[in-house]
């Protein structure tokens, strides 16, 4: 038997810091100062007329909050306007993304409208007042611009960055759910409100308001996430438009349903099967699934620990089929016929937190709060849900789950599956077929599903919700893995059944088994591989089928192990993992040998894991990169470009232009002749910032390279890059033939 060609470890080897390019920033404006006084002044006068109108209650220390949206040429965080908020006492505590058509651009080719930011400033209505009184005194001649101090001149500068001021419509920040709680006084809220001590009066002040419009607020069910403070209120419809006067208020909507991934699906027919008799591969990975529970006899329990958080006495026995069915994906895949199953890659801890018999009583801050108590207590490497709430995703506003998970994966050390949804069949125009909370994580793994197991013969399911995302996160699902479908089902443990499989179809199934595989690859190599790891290589090693990025993301994964780890010979495939300094560049350089003939491919993954900020959505995440790729290392002015906004998204997607460069997720391919290639290598750039302005400070990141070199005319490619790079890249050998080579000695 040919021995096979396993990756390439410690690709981290081949890294090193290089100075930073020299930048000379120009600048054109679209308006003048002038312009900009003329064009604003009306429309912040009657914007403080507004504010001053609001209810004393809903302005807590006389405070208020207004949209101020920002011209599209100021994206940069190097533009936000820090000196104009500085100036008069006025702070940013969010922002959503916006479209607008300005009066000007600077570009030559001029589009319809463009999209753009819209900050939510927050300070006291005399700090407005006194902002609106100044310009309006310089728009009618009452001040000298020439005569101005420096100072005055700076705010004015960032006051010409604004393209509109208004203050909140009515109705604009209140939100429809499409499947809504049993109780239709429950609704959730977030208001602009931290947990620091210095925040505290804007909670009060929010409490003294609900309770004079008679509405409930569970303040003790209240979740933090940065910026933003989610809480679960009870109250009429009536009471909930006045209580979007709250001017702290960032979004109120009907609670929407919880539970596992709605339209779950049943295929006919069963499958006989035999169970294994031997432990699991790996028993130091940690592992981890949230559901609806086990049945107490369960055929799973000998790689299951099984741990109940709602103790309910009379259970439902469908969410423990859901959960036993989960379990079963994880554990084993799907289940072929007649055959006994392999051992699983890892144990599993099973969480039930989840009973539909309560779901009158229970909403998703109950379930929320039962998964991130565990998360906080224990360190898992991998982790899954397929349940959630009934909600597609929205781009003005992150959910209290997505925004918690994010945070609690921030580090890079857990990989977390999430069910996409199994609405993809729906209307797509209004927003339904969409993905489902909180697959739009950006530190998560958003799984579809695909209809076979058969290479070039599979499609997306039906029924598997479709992207996109939220820019960043914009490449929405991320995968594709086996989630069945009436002809092919996706045969599962059901312990009601004597030694027969269930035939099942969803997204609840193929998130656990794209699990599945990361367990694998982590139990072949160790801990050689984290987590973040194998998020990389299963996105590196996906097959878009030439089916658009909407329905497939990155594309679908095969169930194989050795498809992620083996090459041919004229293939050579590397994984970096390490961590990367903000403001630092990195030089990686990329395995090649000289002379090679015809066509060669480099294709390369990036991912990293980052904090977020979910008071401003368009700006969620902290960190970026910036990548140029130069093919020749002896000519470092010679680039092209691999990773671009216009290379990562469908041609039809209007985002940013600078949307690639705050993406978690970096994943492309060039082909080029090979005399072309010259020891090329990837100048990494990390950026930071904080929401749409500057980071004051900034954390190091993990992050995850995965790169393939494919040259199909060197039969030899793999032996020669082995032997050129034999000091630095180490072929990583599964663990077992590891073992057996040091037993031999």
């Amino acid at each position: 038997m040919a021995n096979k060609n396993y990756l390439f470890g410690f690709g981290e080897r081949l890294t090193a810091p290089i100075p930073p390019p020299k930048i000379k920033p120009t600048k054109s404006h679209p308006y003048s100062i002038e312009d900009a006084v003329s064009r604003l002044a009306s429309p912040l006068e009657k914007t403080v007329e507004s504010l001053l109108k609001l209810p004393p209650l809903a302005c807590p220390d006389e405070q208020v909050v207004t949209p101020v949206t920002i011209h599209p040429s100021y994206l940069s965080k190097s533009y936000f306007p820090e000196t104009l908020l500085w100036a008069y006492g006025l702070r940013s505590v969010g922002s959503r993304p916006a479209r607008v058509s300005p009066e000007k651009v600077t570009q030559k080719k001029v589009k319809d409208s463009y999209l753009t930011t819209t900050l939510f400033v927050a300070g006291k209505k005399a700090s407005f007042e006194s902002l609106a009184n100044n310009i309006v005194s310089i728009k009618d001649h009452e001040v000298d611009i020439s005569k101005l101090k420096e100072i005055d001149i700076k705010w004015l500068e960032d006051f010409r960055k604004i393209e509109d001021i208004h203050p909140f419509y009515p109705g604009e920040r209140v939100k429809r759910s499409k499947q809504t709680h049993a109780n239709e006084r429950l609704h959730e809220v977030a208001i602009h409100c931290s947990d620091a001590k210095e925040d505290g009066f804007i909670l009060d002040s929010f409490l003294h308001y609900a309770e004079k419009l008679h509405v409930e607020v569970d303040i003790d069910r209240r979740i933090f996430a940065q910026g933003l403070c989610f809480l679960p209120v009870e109250g009429t419809k009536t009471a909930m438009l006045l209580l979007e006067r709250f001017s702290f208020l960032r979004v109120i909507r009907r609670m929407p349903m919880i539970g596992v991934r709605i339209k779950r699906r049943r295929a006919k027919g069963h499958v006989a099967y035999e169970l294994p008799k031997a432990a699991a591969t790996d028993l130091s990975i940690r592992a981890a699934i949230f559901d609806g529970g086990l049945p107490e006899d369960s055929n799973l329990s000998s790689w299951v620990n099984y741990k109940d958080l709602v103790k309910h006495d009379d259970p439902d026995e469908e969410d423990f089929s859901h959960g036993e069915a989960v379990t079963s994906a994880f554990l084993f895949g799907p289940i072929e016929a007649g055959k006994t199953l392999s051992a699983p890659f890892a144990n599993v801890d099973h969480y039930k937190v989840y009973d539909q018999q309560l779901d009158i009583d229970e909403d998703l801050f109950d379930v929320l709060e039962r998964v991130t108590s565990v998360l906080k207590q224990k360190e898992y490497d991998f982790i899954n849900l397929s349940l959630g709430p009934h909600l597609p995703i929205e781009d003005d506003d992150v959910h209290v789950w997505t925004a918690t998970f994010d945070q609690l994966l921030s580090d890079g050390q857990t990989l977390a599956t999430f069910a996409v949804g199994n609405d993809g069949d729906l209307d797509r125009e209004s927003g339904n077929a969409r993905i489902q909370v909180p697959s739009d994580c950006v530190n998560g793994l958003a799984v579809g599903a695909s209809d076979s197991t058969s290479p070039g013969q599979w499609r997306r399911a039906e029924y598997s919700s479709v992207g996109p995302g939220r820019a960043p996160g914009f490449i929405k699902p991320d995968l594709l893995a086996f989630g069945g479908c009436e002809k092919e089902p996706f045969f599962v443990v059901d312990s009601r059944l004597a030694r027969k499989a269930q035939g099942e179809l969803g997204t609840s199934f193929s998130s656990p088994l794209a699990l599945r595989v990361s367990a694998g690859l982590r139990s072949t190599l160790g801990n050689r591989l984290n987590p973040l790891g194998c998020k990389c290589l299963l996105i590196h090693h996906t097959d878009n089928g030439d089916y658009p990025a909407i329905d497939v993301g990155w594309g679908r994964i095969s169930n194989e192990i050795d498809a992620f780890l083996t090459s041919d010979d004229s293939t050579a495939k590397i994984i970096y993992q390490g961590t990367l300094e903000p403001s630092k560049y990195v030089r990686a350089r990329i395995p090649m040998i000289t002379g090679l003939d015809g066509l060669v491919t480099i294709k390369a993954t990036f991912c990293f894991a980052c904090e977020i900020n979910s008071q401003e959505p368009s700006n969620y995440t902290n960190s970026g990169l910036t990548v140029t790729f130069r093919p020749d290392v002896n000519d470092l002015e010679k680039t092209q470009t691999f990773f671009s906004s216009a290379k990562l998204f469908p041609t039809e997607s209007d985002l940013r232009n600078d949307a690639h460069k705050w993406e978690p997720v970096l994943h492309n391919s060039v082909r080029k002749r090979g005399d072309n290639f010259n020891d090329p290598v990837f100048d990494i750039h990390y950026v930071a910032r904080d929401g749409a302005s500057k980071a004051t400070s900034a954390k190091s990141i993990p992050y995850s390279l995965a790169i393939t070199v494919h040259a199909p005319k060197e039969p030899n490619l793999y032996n020669k890059i082995a032997q050129k790079y034999r000091t630095q890249l180490e072929i990583l050998q599964p663990i077992a033939i590891e073992i057996q080579r040091n037993l031999k000695g």
